[in-house]
């Protein structure tokens, strides 16, 4: 896979992934079907088998919380 070393930006609706040098990506929170937290950085897996691993360091297990928090919440207020 290619790896960009960049900013990640976590609002309340999607994850931007701000990449040094190339064009921005966003994926949608409620596109999310999955994420998977390891030692060294978070997986995410979209509900199109999309897969992006980031590595935000000694941060990791803040971001995975926060994203969590987020992606639950969204859960819980979707309609069933």
């Amino acid at each position: 896979g290619t790896q960009h070393i960049g900013q990640v930006v976590l609002t309340d609706r999607r994850l931007l992934l701000r990449p040094d040098g190339a064009l921005p990506d966003e994926i949608r929170v409620e596109h999310l079907f999955q994420i998977l937290r390891f030692r060294n950085g978070t997986v995410l897996r979209t509900k199109s088998e999309r897969h992006v691993y980031i590595d935000p360091g000694a941060q990791n297990e803040v971001f995975y919380s926060l994203l969590h928090h987020t992606l639950f919440r969204e859960r819980a207020a979707a309609p069933d």
